[in-house]
């Protein structure tokens, strides 16, 4: 039998939250797996349709999970006033960078230093097919970064953090910049993101005293 609640709790980074049923009953887990349109992120207070089920432990969980419009609110709900949900809804911080700026400085960091590998191989301080590798480990990694984005909705198998950081530092940082941002993934918590920095500024150091070694001229 179909149920209606409101999406009480919800983690969008990890993918699952609870819903509390209307009108009244225990909260329900949801994983946006149960979510047909992915496409959609659902977020804190949303109306959502579902089927409740009890999973091998004896708790239950939603499947075919759907959003709804308000107005598709159920009639048996006591009274006319909307059910409104009880966590109190955190205003934004002016200062607070939001996912679109934050892809947007990602896109221009690696443009500057895309258009700075291009100088740099014109000048003949680098092999001309340098910025090309870049480019080569940034695609796979960004395919990388959207396979694990991938596995965690699904709750599959993930690849672990330390695989993520090996492919910024061998030099596919650009690619794995603009997926943490592009697909939000990997992108707020902070120790994944400290570690990146450090695996993404040694590579760039690496690359740095390459040049001044010139222990690429012979590659020239």
């Amino acid at each position: 039998m179909k149920n209606q609640g409101r999406l009480s709790q919800w983690q969008d980074d990890k993918g699952f939250g609870f819903i509390s049923p209307l009108p009244s009953g225990p909260r329900i887990f949801l994983h946006i797996s149960a979510l047909p349109d992915a496409g959609q992120r659902p977020k804190q207070g949303d109306l959502l349709e579902f089927v409740a089920v009890k999973d091998s432990d004896g708790r239950l969980k939603a499947k075919r999970a759907r959003l709804l419009p308000e107005s598709a609110a159920m009639a048996s709900a006591p009274g006319p006033k909307k059910i409104k949900s009880k966590t109190p809804k955190v205003a934004r911080r002016p200062g607070k960078a939001q996912p679109k700026s934050r892809l947007g400085r990602a896109l221009g960091l690696v443009s500057i230093f895309a258009l700075v590998l291009a100088t740099l191989a014109w000048h003949k301080l680098i092999p001309i097919w340098l910025p090309g590798v870049y480019l080569l480990l940034s695609l796979l990694a960004y395919a990388v970064y959207a396979k694990d984005k991938s596995a965690a909705l699904a709750g599959d198998w993930r690849i672990s953090e330390g695989h993520l950081l090996l492919w910024a530092l061998l030099g596919g940082w650009p690619g794995g910049l603009i997926a943490r941002h592009h697909l939000s993934h990997k992108s707020r918590k902070l120790s994944f993101r400290l570690a990146f920095v450090f695996c993404s500024t040694l590579n760039l150091l690496l690359l740095g005293q390459a040049i001044r070694g010139q222990w690429l001229t012979p590659l020239i």
